[in-house]
């Protein structure tokens, strides 16, 4: 059997809508199965396929076609567009071994006599870069350093990156087949991402106060600006940005009551008790969840700050004190 060199999620997905499974499309195509299976995941992830079933019974069931991948994301779509993903930074690696770039350009450059392509050595000359299709690209020992320029909207973060991942990947193939190389199979991560919530209720607040919040800690970061004329609450960690906006809805709820010294007196508060009736249930036998359900809410916010990274912390402490000016 002819073996197909290219099957991408699309393919996949129609052969699954045909009947085939994973397994027997590895077979058909001479494909390895753990990238048949990673690619059913993404497909999964998109909404396209349904599980059903386990260990030998297991099925997938087609549920809607690949979407559309943006190629600029500068036009309204339709949907929710609450979340800006930019900064992206792709590195990626080709797991059949790196490429010979130095003999590649010059390769390139005898063949045109007018190379649409510029490249330029950085890094004490020893690393090649290129700028394909308005990207920065680093030509790496292992692979490619992508520096993404483009802003990505959707409703949520995994909405967003997903666009991007995919705007990597159709920019990898295009970059290869301009340079006449064979397609490898690659993994990547991705070792810089912003999100950002536009049109943020919290951070029009602080920008029309004329209040800055910026925080770093470990590593991470989180500020609020005016970035593209749009009120922002920016992050590098999704995660951050989500509990930060749900603490300030908490303290719209409360008039803004809760302020740094009110948790910290109410932790206190609780620890007291706490100790105390740890006391009375030796002495007299009391059932303690008597006494848990009426400490409830206080148990709630200590179990939330117990949770809470030490980064999350600094930022909704740094929230409450600007509120609280």
């Amino acid at each position: 059997m002819k073996q197909q060199k290219k099957l991408g999620l699309q393919g996949i997905l129609t052969e699954i809508k045909n009947g085939l499974s994973p397994n027997e499309i590895s077979e058909k195509y001479k494909i390895p199965k753990q990238t048949v299976s990673y690619n059913v995941e993404k497909l999964k992830k998109l909404g396209c396929l349904e599980k059903e079933g386990h260990g030998i019974s297991t099925t997938w069931k087609f549920l809607k076609v690949v979407p559309i991948r943006p190629k600029d994301t500068s036009e309204p779509k339709t949907g929710l567009r609450e979340i800006r993903g930019h900064a992206f930074i792709w590195n990626i690696e080709f797991l059949e071994g790196g490429f010979d770039w130095m003999q590649i350009i010059e390769n390139y450059k005898k063949k045109y006599k007018n190379p649409s392509l510029k490249f330029k050595l950085i890094c004490g000359g020893k690393v090649p870069r290129v700028i394909f299709d308005k990207r920065k690209i680093w030509m790496t020992k292992k692979g490619l350093t992508i520096y993404e320029p483009l802003d990505f909207l959707g409703g949520s973060s995994f909405t967003v990156k997903g666009q991007a991942v995919f705007e990597m990947d159709r920019l990898i193939k295009d970059l290869l087949k301009k340079l006449r190389l064979k397609l490898q199979y690659y993994k990547f991560k991705c070792s810089r991402e912003h999100f950002a919530h536009v049109k943020n209720q919290m951070a029009r607040q602080f920008n029309e106060n004329k209040e800055k919040i910026k925080v770093e800690f470990d590593g991470k970061h989180f500020w609020v600006d005016h970035s593209h004329g749009e009120h922002e609450e920016e992050t590098d960690d999704a995660n951050v940005s989500v509990q930060a906006q749900k603490h300030y809805k908490s303290q719209i709820k409360t008039g803004f009551a809760v302020t740094p010294e009110v948790i910290l007196k109410n932790q206190e508060n609780t620890n007291d008790q706490i100790n105390k009736l740890t006391g009375v249930v030796a002495e007299s036998g009391i059932q303690l969840q008597k006494y848990e359900e009426q400490n409830k809410e206080h148990l709630k916010v200590i179990q939330m700050y117990q949770e809470e990274s030490a980064f999350n912390k600094k930022v909704m402490m740094k929230i409450l004190e600007k509120l609280d000016k």
